[in-house]
């Protein structure tokens, strides 16, 4: 069962409602950002300040939705994490982007298990997929790759070994397709 804050139809008292209006507001917004897909705390106390929200009104809707459950840290860094693995990013781009939301990347369960290389294949495997999935493009392949891979948010050792195998395959590629 909800408490009464975290009731949708819960009436203030006279006294408060100037303010408590805008609380009321803040927290509706929250909700309808939430029902569309996650996020971190700090983007919605952002979001709502750049709505014309007070620093600290948004702060007290936020909190309100953080003990309702609306919205969690954890929740939004687990999604994060594992949406950015499946579209291929590297862990050191994905690390700094939890850090843009103040969150540990180690802190975080799906983060801690694909450095561990407990989920999925491991950091060169999924460099040298998504070269596969998506080849660059130019003159020199190992360098394009290697630009490719670090713009992904790769590591500077990972982008180049993948660069190094994934430029060797293919320029034997070419050079076979040439002969022909």
């Amino acid at each position: 069962m909800q408490s009464d804050e975290c009731d949708s139809l819960g009436q203030k008292s006279s006294k408060d409602a100037p303010k408590a209006l805008t609380e009321e507001q803040a927290f509706r917004k929250i909700e309808r950002l939430a029902c569309m897909r996650e996020h971190a705390s700090k983007a919605l106390q952002a979001r709502l300040e750049k709505d014309g929200f007070d620093y600290h009104v948004a702060q007290a809707a936020i909190d309100r939705a953080l003990r309702c459950g609306l919205i969690s840290d954890e929740r939004f860094a687990d999604v994060l994490v594992r949406s950015r693995l499946s579209q291929g990013r590297g862990l050191q781009g994905i690390a700094a982007e939890l850090v843009t939301f103040d969150i540990d990347p180690y802190s975080v369960t799906a983060y801690l298990e694909a450095t561990e290389g407990q989920t999925g294949p491991d950091e060169l495997a999924r460099a040298l997929a998504f070269l596969d999935a998506k080849p660059p493009r130019g003159k020199r392949l190992r360098d394009s790759a290697y630009r490719k891979l670090m713009q992904k948010g790769y590591g500077a050792s990972v982008s180049a070994s993948a660069a190094r195998i994934w430029s060797e395959e293919h320029e034997t590629d070419n050079s076979l397709q040439a002969e022909f």
